[in-house]
């Protein structure tokens, strides 16, 4: 029999996450460039961000665009797209070209927040880095990267981080619109429970599911 999914988090209704979600008003737009490889992945982040910050998040699913299509997205409506990404280490199978560097009048009144568009490419390291590579607009972007003197240590040991300092897409996404003013530190922290709601209760799950060992007889 064909198990019930949420509509909303499209998780079997038994495991629905649904019930930990906190919306906040975010005051910074955000745009999720997906890979289509963590559409549907139980342990991917973006949909619970979607959920938390409403009509503010927006996500697109894919792995490349036509630049007419991501130029629309990234600048259609006037406001300022940065990406939310570290600076490239000099690989020469995926040549990037060099990103403008951030307008430091963004991040002041009166264009910040409100002016501000948080572009997140979600997906693993190398799948991001391949998004990145593959749609020239994205790298003509600023970039974002996050504060790393105020770092807090990472809760998201469901999937292994590569480096240190990486962050799930909800955990880097937060605390960058932290970082722009676009959250305050009151709805980081809101946002901070959900998270950890929902890590305990993806991992209460996988508990309750996994198999136990065969029984050994001597």
């Amino acid at each position: 029999m064909q198990r019930l999914l949420c509509p909303d988090c499209l998780r079997p209704r038994s495991v629905c996450w649904c019930a930990v979600v906190r919306p906040v008003a975010c005051r910074t737009e955000v745009l999720i460039l997906q890979h289509p490889q963590e559409l549907g992945h139980a342990k991917n982040t973006a949909l619970l961000l979607q959920h938390c910050l409403g009509t503010a998040a927006r996500t697109i699913v894919g792995e490349s665009w036509d630049t007419p299509s991501l130029t629309q997205w990234l600048h259609g409506d006037g406001k300022h797209s940065l990406l939310l990404y570290p600076p490239s280490v000099p690989d020469a199978q995926l040549p990037l070209l060099v990103p403008p560097p951030l307008p430091p009048q963004w991040l002041r009144p009166p264009v910040a927040p409100a002016q501000l568009r948080l572009v997140v490419l979600d997906g693993t390291w190398r799948k991001s880095r391949k998004m990145l590579y593959a749609n020239a607009p994205l790298q003509q972007l600023p970039r974002l990267a996050l504060n790393t003197e105020h770092l807090p240590p990472g809760r998201y040991h469901i999937r292994k981080a590569q480096a240190p300092g990486q962050r799930s897409t909800f955990e880097a996404s937060t605390l960058a619109l932290a970082q722009l003013g676009g959250i305050t530190p009151a709805q980081l922290q809101q946002l901070d429970a959900v998270f950890d709601a929902w890590v305990e209760q993806v991992c209460c799950f996988a508990t309750k599911t996994r198999t136990p060992p065969p029984t050994r007889y001597t």
